[in-house]
């Protein structure tokens, strides 16, 4: 109501804005304490929900800063205008700033809108739950309810009434205001901060009060934080726009030590909503907040409006203000009223004349001032030309740049395309390596299969080994006899071709036998060379076929596992061609174990190979001959893989080889 006065003429600007700044602090510290303490007495505390706190709390914090920009701007301005590069005068920068408050009121009625809409559309289920809890939780319900209610007729009656009453109590208040400044000594900041509120807002107050002791504290809370925000978002954006409208600078900018006041109580409260309780405790220091800002406000100085300070300046520049202040008939607390405003007016066009000449002096001054104008715009249209020349030096410079960092950019982009060719030349060739290796193992693995299918097993591995060492022991003295034989009958011949010599040529023939059967002796050192290497050859058989059977079992078992794990690797080959590095060394590594594991065998077998004799090799020789057909039989039946192998390799680390064995002694 007190803007709106403001506005048809009531009032002052000063008061109306501190009415709306009254109003916050009255329903936020005031109102808001003595509901937390009311209804915390009895109780522990009191429980409200965070839909209403938050959704409150946020809008006054957003209404605050809204209302803070505009004063924050001018102060700041004003305060550091000799320190800025840019000099603004008084009535500039009250222009911006009333453009500021303009804006910011538009601002702030969207912001209503969109809580309007929030509170009444979207969410309103929330806010309609938390007010029928509230209900339920009155502790007066049944009275209330069996009350007599009014009828619509009655309602529009008394609404009618009621608000005819208000308005003529705001007219009548308003009217008394200069009273009551003027007479009874009262400050303005006081009244518009403290009084006004207070007979404004009671009947208000007292609802909300005896909400808050019938444990409704969400109703409270509506009826605490609604007002404040409709006066932040609502009312203090309509004084502006209105005041826009029928050309009144109406703004924003209030007393930098009046919106802090406001921004705190607003940080207080809010801090105090933020745990979802209340007690006692928390309104009382409410309400001692709102008594330190009433005594603080009591003692405020009176601040000159900006259109007394203006009169006064210019009385005070005229040399006028002294003689009105020492005038008799002035008024002691406001010295200046309607008719010494009119007496300073008379006064002031009294001293239009001199005035008038100043002026004149200071138009002589100002073509002076002129002249050294001119030409210090002839020295500035030098120093133009000499920033243009600069400024053309530096932009051949960086044409000059631009064009060196474009070759540049263009060698790096051929050094690189070249590099990326020779880097993807080499990747194809290191795959293609790795393909032709990998084709490699899978051919060297498919053999494998294919001799592992083909080796059979008959499961009679003892009898095998007894047949084998039989035979080696047979072919060995076999093998023997025939050396005797041999050397018996070229032994008998010789001596049968020097007895007939003799016959003839008795001593020469004797040198001759000596010299023929030393001939004949060494015709058979060749053979028996070849003997020897056979029978070296063959003396391994029996400790090979003895270790086989020893350690037929272990080998057999753990053949078959890394035979089984060969084959995973092969089936995955195909799925995980990324992996294929790591398969290939878990392919080496494995080789490389059947490696250790043969060096090992033959490293045990070795000193048993060494202990042979000759006819034990010759033995061996002739069991070899006669299992040569078992062996071959054995290829088309199903036998351990683990024993062929492991008897390739060694006869292979000896220089012979299984097919080559038994390619040799077929025709025997």
């Amino acid at each position: 109501m007190v803007p709106s006065a403001n506005l048809l003429g009531f009032a002052g600007g000063e008061l109306a804005k501190k009415a709306s700044q009254s109003s916050i602090l009255a329903n936020l510290l005031l109102c808001l304490g003595l509901c937390f303490f009311c209804g915390g007495i009895g109780r522990e505390n009191q429980s409200f929900h965070e839909a209403v706190s938050e959704v409150g709390s946020g809008i006054l914090l957003v209404a605050g800063f809204g209302l803070l920009i505009p004063s924050a701007f001018y102060v700041t301005l004003k305060s550091n205008s000799s320190d800025t590069h840019v000099q603004l005068s008084s009535q500039a920068l009250n222009r911006s700033t009333l453009i500021i408050s303009r804006a910011t009121a538009v601002i702030l009625l969207v912001a209503f809108l969109m809580y309007l809409f929030y509170n009444l559309h979207s969410h309103h289920s929330i806010f309609d739950e938390v007010l029928e809890f509230d209900e339920r939780q009155d502790e007066d319900r049944e009275k209330v309810l069996k009350r007599a209610k009014l009828t619509l007729i009655e309602c529009l009656a008394a609404v009618a009434i009621s608000l005819a009453c208000v308005c003529m109590s705001a007219v009548f208040l308003v009217e008394e205001i200069e009273h009551i400044v003027n007479e009874r000594g009262v400050s303005d900041n006081f009244m518009g901060l403290i009084l006004v509120p207070l007979v404004e807002k009671a009947a208000e107050h007292l609802t909300a009060i005896d909400e808050a002791w019938d444990n409704q504290i969400n109703f409270a809370l509506f009826h605490c934080l609604g007002p404040s925000i409709q006066t932040a978002l609502l009312n203090a954006p309509i004084a502006v726009l209105v005041g826009w409208g029928i050309g009144k600078d109406m703004g924003l900018n209030f007393e930098i030590f009046m919106i802090v006041l406001v921004v705190l109580s607003i940080l207080v409260v809010g801090n105090f909503l933020r745990d979802g309780k209340s007690n006692y405790l928390e309104g009382g220091l409410c309400v001692l907040v709102y008594v330190i800002i009433a005594v603080s406000t009591w003692y405020y100085p009176r601040i000159v409006p900006e259109e007394e300070l203006t009169l006064y300046s210019k009385l005070e520049s005229s040399g006028d203000l002294q003689s009105i202040l020492t005038s008799t008939n002035m008024d002691v607390i406001q010295p200046l009223q309607d008719n010494d405003l009119w007496h300073a007016i008379q006064i002031l066009d009294a001293s239009t004349g001199a005035i008038t000449k100043q002026v004149a002096s200071l138009e002589l001054q100002y073509g002076g001032i002129n002249m050294q104008s001119q030409s210090n715009d002839g020295r500035k249209l030098c120093q133009n030309r000499d920033v243009a020349r600069l400024c053309q030096k530096h932009k051949s410079w960086r044409q000059n740049i631009a064009a060196a960092s474009s070759d540049l950019a263009h060698v790096l982009e051929l050094d690189l395309r070249s590099e990326s060719e020779r880097a993807t030349t080499e990747g194809k060739r290191l795959l293609s390596t790795l393909t032709t290796r990998l084709k490699e193992d899978d051919r060297l693995i498919v053999v494998l299969e294919r001799l592992s299918a083909q080796i059979e097993f008959t499961g009679q591995d003892e009898t095998i080994v007894e047949q084998a060492s039989g035979r080696s022991r047979v072919l060995a003295q076999c093998i023997s006899d025939e050396i005797q034989h041999r050397l018996d009958r070229l032994y008998l011949e010789s001596l049968q071709r020097g007895l007939m010599e003799t016959q003839s040529k008795p001593q020469q023939a004797e040198d001759e036998a000596l010299v023929a059967l030393k001939g004949e002796l060494d015709s058979l050192y060749p053979e028996i060379s070849i003997l020897a290497e056979m029978s070296t050859r063959q003396e391994f058989t029996e400790p090979m076929v003895h270790e086989l059977g020893s350690h037929h079992g272990k080998l057999r078992i753990d053949f078959h596992q890394k035979l089984d794990y060969v084959l995973d690797v092969i089936s995955k080959m195909a799925s995980y061609t990324g992996t294929l590095i790591r398969r290939l060394q878990d392919r080496e590594s494995f080789c490389g174990m059947l490696e250790t594991i043969a060096a090992a065998h033959q490293s045990e077998v070795g000193d048993l190979f060494t202990a042979q004799t000759t006819s034990t090799r010759e033995a061996l020789r002739h069991a070899f001959v006669q299992l040569t057909p078992t062996f071959i039989s054995s290829k088309n039946r199903d036998a351990p893989v683990s024993d062929t192998l492991s008897l390739a390799k060694l006869l292979r680390r000896e220089g012979l080889s299984l097919e080559s064995i038994l390619d040799s002694e077929k025709p025997d």
